[in-house]
């Protein structure tokens, strides 16, 4: 017997699992921001079970996206400041090769 779809809003208390899944993270890692507060509303029961309402996960995923992004547009300016394109490519793909060479002659060797 299956039960009714239950409507669900943004009140409904998430377990770590539940939220863990929303936000593509692990359990524990859950658990850790409802102990340091990064996770609004969250709350722990006299035994130990973690709840975290729904709205939380949706503000924190909201937040985690906006920081990804702005991150994503600086990484090349980033990188060149860092002096990571300093090498020619060709260069690269030479110190690639070599280090294959000599990984395959040290670990296939009979």
């Amino acid at each position: 017997m299956t039960q009714p779809p239950v409507k669900r809003d943004d009140t409904d208390l998430l377990t770590t699992e539940q939220a863990a899944q929303l936000m593509g993270h692990s359990r524990p890692y859950v658990a850790m921001l409802i102990d340091a507060n990064k996770l609004k509303g969250g709350s722990v029961s006299e035994v130990g079970h973690r709840r975290v309402p729904r709205s939380s996960v949706l503000a924190w995923i909201k937040k985690a996206n906006k920081k990804n992004k702005a991150g994503d547009a600086n990484y090349k300016a980033a990188a060149l400041e860092a002096g990571m394109y300093d090498i020619p490519e060709v260069q690269v793909v030479r110190i690639i090769a070599k280090g294959k060479r000599r990984y395959q002659a040290k670990n296939c060797s009979p």
